[in-house]
């Protein structure tokens, strides 16, 4: 039984989910409905679906815009202009990675994009640990250099002041 990224429900009828979230719109998606596409093009994108390419894409876009079509054509942009690809939302897709899992996309999402920003945390912690609970050496420098500046302003100005006052009296 093997997993399959990409493949799932909208009702009953298949679909491959070429983006999880639209931008902007994280409630929806766009997918395509395999079997309203032609034979020929219907095997190609299964090819490329099952592809380590396709499975390895974190969007099946990503994959179909590199891939093409037995007649030489972009299978995405083939796709987007025969006006193939739907917006639907994200918890109207089930999604059927093999024959004994399923998860809403919604839910899938949800817990993708958490563990995405867990990554982003983990790495924070580790550059945090590397400097030790101390500031990075090219920050403080920065620092420095920003005080000493501020410090140099304030002292011509006083200073000019000074000469501003005596000409005054």
């Amino acid at each position: 039984m093997a997993f399959m990224k990409h493949v799932g429900k909208h009702s009953d009828r298949k679909v491959c989910v070429l983006f999880r979230q639209v931008p902007g719109e994280d409630h929806m998606c766009l997918i395509i409905y395999p079997e309203t596409i032609q034979v020929v093009w219907q095997d190609a994108i299964q090819k490329v679906v099952e592809s380590d390419i396709g499975q390895q894409a974190e969007q099946l876009a990503d994959a179909l815009h590199r891939s093409y079509l037995p007649d030489g054509r972009p299978i995405l942009e083939t796709l987007h202009q025969e006006r193939m690809i739907k917006k639907v939302r994200t918890a109207d897709i089930i999604m059927t990675p093999n024959t004994a899992s399923k998860i809403r996309l919604d839910e899938l999402n949800k817990m993708l994009n958490e563990m995405k920003q867990g990554e982003d945390a983990i790495k924070r912690m580790a550059e945090n640990d590397a400097s030790r609970g101390m500031v990075a050496p090219e920050v403080k420098r920065a620092a420095e250099a920003k005080y000493k500046a501020e410090q140099v302003n304030i002292h011509s100005l006083r200073n000019n002041s000074k000469y501003y006052m005596l000409y005054q009296k």
